[in-house]
């Protein structure tokens, strides 16, 4: 929140406390600062509660349909009087929520003081110093530990945490269990599996090899399967990505379209991949975790199961990329509001609350011990079948030039793909000579 108008909603609370403006005129003056009627409306009722007026936060989260995050925020505005929470629905896509928070903090704006932000950004905001970075002495290590690691890694940028991970998601293959009795453990069995049972009915894998993030996270999942990476991961500006491991794997992709995939498999998103695997129509199918509930609603909902990321060649682990939404604090609102902002964000990630999150929005959350929850896992028994995965995803490359560095990789990646195929060995080394401007410039 902007501070002139900050400060004109506190003095406006002040006078409702002392009894010097009428609640209908706070609504009006309200609406003119902006302020929803809802918000308004949660401010007034907490306007008896006590004698100081509480420091607002304004938190921006991503886009949500459960209404999850507008319950949190009442709980903990109603636990407490110090601290008022005002909760923002961000815009649906995580580019164009990105793409806001990048011109918001750039700009050293305090129209928002939390942001829920994309696992990909750390490194890009806490490079321009636009995030205020968590200390071990708000957050012990000793708690920390009770987190799930990935998710937190993501956070990591020159060795501090710049944000705190809310929830994630992790890349998942699904099978149909009335069409395969063994899952594959490996690429090249799925591929096997696929042309083997594959039929004029059922096409045998299908992906997302569009031009956008799903490519990369796709060709992320299978290269780390074959052991490879696109930049080290212990030296962010090191490209690794022009290796034998990675033109195995991208090789393997090529060999399924028209094969075992669709020969347009590069216009499928995830919606385009669910709802062909919605309809029967797909043996395999790799996705995110919101298309498990949604296939429990279709005729197949007892024929298919989740799998384990897999592997390829000598490599015997496969690793999930992870996507998400952390909770970062803006670097240019005040200390006050910064320690406040830590104060909402720590009841966030609390296990009764992340318990919620999982419960009634089927979110999987980075809080380890939810997941041996009873309660949770009777209404959602895939979850036990997630502990592994979640515990061996890997993050897509951490480095602040991380939207250039995605862009080049669908180009590139797509080359191999589409009708007019570039050369593997050809695609990488291009690939590697492109990441490597991007990182040095």
């Amino acid at each position: 929140m902007e501070i002139a108008k900050r400060d004109a909603l506190t003095e406006l609370v002040t006078l409702v406390r002392k009894g010097r403006l009428s609640r209908r005129s706070f609504l009006v003056r309200t609406a003119l600062l902006g302020l929803s009627t809802t918000t308004a409306t949660s401010l007034l009722a907490s306007c008896g509660d006590s004698p100081t007026a509480p420091i607002y936060l304004v938190w921006q989260s991503e886009y949500d349909i459960s209404g999850v995050y507008q319950r949190i925020v009442d709980d903990f505005n109603d636990s407490q009087t110090a601290i008022h929470v005002i909760f923002q629905l961000g815009p649906g896509g995580s580019s164009d929520q990105t793409a806001i928070e990048r011109n918001m903090l750039r700009s050293h704006s305090t129209a928002v003081d939390i942001f829920s932000i994309d696992v990909t950004t750390p490194p890009e905001f806490a490079q321009q110093k636009w995030l205020v970075p968590i200390t071990e002495a708000q957050w012990p290590l000793s708690e920390r530990q009770k987190y799930l690691s990935s998710p937190l890694e993501a956070c990591m940028y020159q060795e501090k945490l710049w944000a705190v991970p809310f929830r994630m998601d992790v890349g998942l293959i699904y099978y149909r269990t009335d069409i395969i009795n063994t899952p594959p453990n490996s690429w090249e069995e799925l591929t096997a599996q696929a042309r083997e049972h594959m039929d004029a009915q059922h096409k045998g894998y299908v992906w997302e090899a569009a031009q956008y993030e799903g490519l990369v996270c796709n060709f992320d999942e299978v290269l780390h399967g074959f052991g490879g990476s696109v930049l080290d991961p212990e030296h962010d500006q090191i490209v690794t990505v022009n290796s034998p491991e990675a033109e195995a794997a991208l090789n393997l992709m090529v060999s399924w379209i028209g094969t075992i995939s669709p020969s347009d498999i590069s216009t499928y998103t995830e919606e385009v991949a669910r709802k062909t695997w919605e309809m029967g129509e797909a043996i395999f199918m790799r996705n995110w975790p919101y298309a498990y509930p949604s296939t429990q609603k279709t005729d197949y909902a007892h024929k298919f199961a989740i799998h384990p990321m897999l592997y390829g060649g000598s490599n015997r682990t496969g690793h999930s990329c992870i996507g998400g939404w952390q909770l970062a604090i803006n670097a240019a609102i005040s200390r006050a509001q910064q320690e406040a902002a830590w104060q909402f964000i720590h009841y966030m990630i609390s296990e009764p609350v992340q318990k919620l999150a999982a419960l009634q929005a089927g979110w999987i959350v980075t809080h380890q011990d939810v997941y041996r929850d009873k309660e949770l896992l009777t209404k959602y028994p895939y979850f036990k079948e997630l502990t592994p995965i979640l515990k061996t995803a890997l993050p897509r490359p951490r480095t602040p030039k991380y939207d250039a560095l995605s862009t080049a990789l669908r180009i590139h990646i797509r080359q191999a793909l589409t009708t007019d195929r570039k050369p593997v060995p050809q695609v990488l080394k291009e690939l590697a000579s492109d990441l490597t401007t991007i990182l040095t410039s």
